[in-house]
């Protein structure tokens, strides 16, 4: 895949292929764009254990940056980007650290893949993996984001898919795990048993029988039929 180069981008960006507002042109490095820090910021709060297939979000507090946010060490929150992007249906993104902000011990690389077709102000997970705290400000421009070519177009972009649980996100930033296919099925199904062995046979079915649970649409588009 060919990373796309700051012509590329710009040229994307003019004809409204690829989604970036607001857009600064001095944010456009040699083959990534600059995304800044919006205000947003959650935080996780209390004690007990996230259960991967619950709505987490109770166990996250909300925060709005006025001037400055003290990231502690070791301490981990959930941000946003500033910019509302829209990735095209034929590339696909990754988000990297800016040097300058990883030499101060500030990691934003964690989530880092961005399908194709996918819209929304990214959520952005930010740890201080350093030795001092860290003091963020909103508009600091907090990661770089690098586009590549999908060659041939997938079948289906994110945008397309019945599970793109992400699609559009502008404020929730928190995991959406719990609307995931197999723990909703999990819920819906009644199964006496506990979610791993629900999992587990539905994996064993489901690997056994990979041409008959596959829509008759997609085995047209792949050329099955």
């Amino acid at each position: 895949m060919a990373v796309l180069s700051d012509g590329r981008l710009i040229e994307m960006i003019a004809d409204g292929k690829l989604k970036l507002s607001p857009f600064l042109l001095e944010n456009i490095q040699p083959a990534s764009i600059d995304l800044r820090l919006d205000k947003l910021i959650k935080f996780q709060t209390g004690e007990g254990i996230i259960d991967l297939s619950e709505d987490s979000s109770q166990h996250f507090s909300e925060f709005v940056v006025q001037d400055e946010y003290i990231l502690d060490v070791g301490a981990m929150i959930l941000g946003r980007t500033l910019e509302y992007i829209g990735i095209p249906r034929d590339c696909n993104a990754t988000i990297h650290n800016r040097s300058s902000i990883a030499r101060d011990g500030v990691d934003v690389s964690t989530a880092s893949y961005i399908n194709p077709a996918y819209e929304g102000r990214l959520p952005l997970i930010i740890r201080n993996i350093g030795n001092k705290p860290v003091r963020l400000f909103p508009g600091i421009r907090i990661c770089q984001m690098e586009l590549s070519e999908v060659t041939p177009s997938p079948i289906r972009d994110y945008a397309q898919r019945k599970d793109a649980k992400y699609f559009g996100e502008i404020d929730s930033l928190v995991s959406k795990i719990h609307l995931d296919n197999e723990i909703t099925s999990f819920k819906k199904s009644g199964h006496e048993g506990g979610l791993a062995d629900f999992i587990a046979r539905e994996l064993q079915r489901r690997e056994r029988n990979v041409f008959n649970v596959m829509p008759e649409e997609l085995k047209k588009e792949l050329g099955l039929l």
